[in-house]
């Protein structure tokens, strides 16, 4: 017995891949387009928001020294970077979470909106480098400072 099969394909069939494979093209080149636009948006929001803390603004197109700058800016010490790099753990996440919540409260943000800058860079870094966040420093950081009570001279001084 004898059976003969059809391999070939339709148009119709051969046309619905192509507009597939083409719409899915088509959906990638938009994608990577709207990734660079938003990387080149967060470059010079960095820059900017480098410039506010007295930097120059150079320094934030260069990956690992931007880094280590920001680390900076925000009072925490330069080996954290370093632990970064360490696999052990996941430290990794932690560090660059610790490290944006200190650069946000650096330019007198809240821990809130360092948390967001972790996940969403392209937004928070524009706010800080746009919008009129003013760089106060890493004193921020180190919690609420002790008011100076008064003394046994200061209560004399008072009775006049």
């Amino acid at each position: 017995m004898y059976s003969s099969y059809n391999y070939t394909t339709s148009s119709a069939d051969t046309d619905a891949i192509s507009s597939v494979i083409g719409a899915l093209a088509g959906i990638g080149i938009v994608a990577w387009l709207v990734l660079i636009a938003l990387g080149i948006l967060t470059l010079v929001a960095a820059w900017k928001m480098f410039k506010k803390a007295n930097v120059d603004g150079w320094e934030a197109l260069i990956p690992i020294h931007s880094d280590i700058v920001e680390l900076q800016l925000g009072g925490i010490k330069t080996y954290w970077y370093f632990l970064n790099l360490i696999a052990i753990c996941g430290i990794g996440p932690l560090v660059l979470l610790l490290k944006n919540i200190a650069l946000a409260k650096s330019f007198g943000k809240g821990a809130g909106f360092g948390v967001l800058m972790s996940f969403f860079p392209f937004i928070c870094y524009p706010i800080l480098g746009f919008g009129d966040a003013q760089y106060i420093g890493p004193q921020n950081n180190q919690g609420p400072v002790a008011q100076p009570t008064a003394g046994p001279t200061d209560t004399m001084n008072n009775n006049f």
